[in-house]
C-alpha cells in the first residue's frame, strides 16, 4: 500500500524536499501550488531526481479560499483517503498593504486561514485514513521560531482584515516592524491551529507544528 500524501507548497524550498523524499519512499504524493508552471517544472525535475512515478500537481491559492476550495474538491474527487497533510506553503514579510481575495492580511491569510480551510475540507480523508490503515493520519504544519515576533498577546486581530483600523495599526507598528509583527501572528497561528486539531480529533489522527530551522530557500521572494 501507498502513502497518499499532500504538500502544499510544493514546487520549492522545503515541500520540494519534502515530496522528494516522500516519492523515494514510494508514496503518492500530490503537491500543490500556485502555479502550474513552475509546479509542472518542479515534477519534471523530480522525475529526474527519483526515478519514481511522478507527482501529482493539484493548484492551490491559500490566499484565495474559492482556490482553496476548488482544490480539496479536486483532491476528494480522486481519493477517498489522505494519510499525511502537509502544510508547509506559506509566505514571509510581505508588504502589510498585501491582503488575500477574501481581504485578510496576505500572511495570515495564506499561512493560517487557508490551511486551515483545507484541513477542514480534507478531514473526511483524514478520517478515511485511520479507518482503513488503523495508524492515525499526520497533519504537520510548518510554523518557525518566528512566532517570537508576534506582539506580546500573541495576536492583535485588529491586523489580520483590511480597513481604517487595520491601516491605523500598521502606521502604528511602522514599516519594519508591523511585517515581522504579522508574520510572528501568522506562525503563532500556525502552532494554535496545529494544538486545536490536535485536541478536537485526537482520535483518529496526530497533528503537531514544526519550526525547520533556519534554511535558505525562496521564501522572501
Amino acid at each position: 500500500m501507498s502513502w497518499i500524501i499532500l504538500v502544499t507548497g510544493g514546487n520549492t524550498g522545503i515541500g520540494y524536499e519534502t515530496v522528494k523524499q516522500l516519492l523515494l519512499k514510494n508514496a503518492k504524493v500530490y503537491l500543490a501550488a500556485r502555479s502550474a508552471d513552475k509546479a509542472t517544472a518542479a515534477i519534471k525535475r523530480l522525475e529526474t531526481e527519483t526515478r519514481k512515478p511522478p507527482a501529482i500537481f493539484l493548484q492551490l491559492d491559500l490566499a484565495d479560499l474559492h482556490s482553496v476550495r476548488r482544490a480539496a474538491e479536486t483532491f476528494l474527487a480522486q481519493e477517498t483517503r489522505l494519510d499525511i497533510l502537509f502544510n508547509n506553503g506559506g509566505v514571509m514579510t510581505s508588504f502589510p498593504e498585501q491582503l488575500t481575495a477574501q481581504n485578510h492580511d496576505l500572511q495570515f491569510g495564506t499561512n493560517v486561514i487557508g490551511h486551515f480551510f483545507l484541513t477542514e475540507l480534507l478531514l473526511p480523508a483524514l478520517a478515511r485514513s485511520y479507518q482503513e490503515t488503523q495508524v492515525p493520519a499526520r497533519i504537520i504544519n510548518t510554523s518557525s521560531a518566528g512566532h517570537i515576533f508576534a506582539p506580546g498577546n500573541g495576536m492583535d486581530f485588529v491586523s489580520l482584515k483590511g480597513g481604517s483600523e487595520r491601516d491605523a495599526w500598521v502606521k502604528k507598528k511602522g514599516g519594519f516592524f508591523a511585517p515581522w509583527q504579522l508574520y510572528g501572528e501568522s506562525k503563532i497561528g500556525n502552532i494554535f491551529v496545529s494544538n486545536y486539531f490536535a485536541r478536537t480529533y485526537s482520535d483518529v489522527l496526530v497533528s503537531c507544528a514544526l519550526h525547520p530551522g533556519g534554511i535558505k530557500t525562496e521564501l522572501q521572494r
